[in-house]
């Protein structure tokens, strides 16, 4: 009758299965386990390699600002003192080296002025013909460049001593 009047009868699971009903499984498969496994250590991964990454950038940023300060400090002093004394007025008689037209300075990993090869190395050049310092910061750990010969061009010390000197004024300051 209910064939008759259009009406459907429903199947229900153990129809469908010959010896009865579906047996639900628990638990999960071999396969289902290692793929997420896999999926798991793939999204650790990528966020360690992103956090290490960005960890890097942060740390070559700090550097890299401490060291701009840095040469600000000495394009200062060598625009105060002119080219012959702004290495002793900036790191110290000690510091500063006998070579009064090149030298060397350090500093560790704190960034601190230290006595001898350290991580960081600051080494400046004064090329008398071209009347120009040149300074450069080499990072000994990472192999690199933090500045390579940034050029301070004359120093307004010695600009205005010359110009003094060559007009008959005796000097300037």
């Amino acid at each position: 009758m209910a064939g008759r009047l259009g009406l459907r009868r429903r199947c229900g699971r153990g129809d469908l299965h010959p010896g009865g009903p579906l047996r639900t499984r628990r638990g999960s498969t071999l396969v289902e386990v290692l793929v997420a496994l896999a999926v798991f250590s793939l999204s650790v991964v990528t966020v360690l390699g992103v956090y290490l990454s960005a960890a890097r950038g942060v740390a070559r940023q700090r550097e890299y600002l401490f060291f701009e300060g840095v040469c600000l400090d000495i394009d200062y002093y060598y625009d105060r003192f002119g080219a012959s004394a702004w290495a002793e007025e900036y790191f110290g008689a000690e510091l500063a080296g006998a070579d009064e037209s090149a030298g060397e300075a350090y500093y560790d990993d704190d960034f601190a002025l230290c006595g001898g090869p350290a991580k960081y190395t600051l080494t400046y050049r004064y090329d008398g013909e071209s009347g120009c310092l040149f300074v450069s910061v080499f990072n000994a750990d990472g192999g690199r460049y933090v500045i390579e010969n940034l050029n301070y061009g004359g120093s307004k010390y010695d600009i205005a001593r010359r110009s003094g000197a060559e007009s008959g004024g005796g000097g300037g300051s």
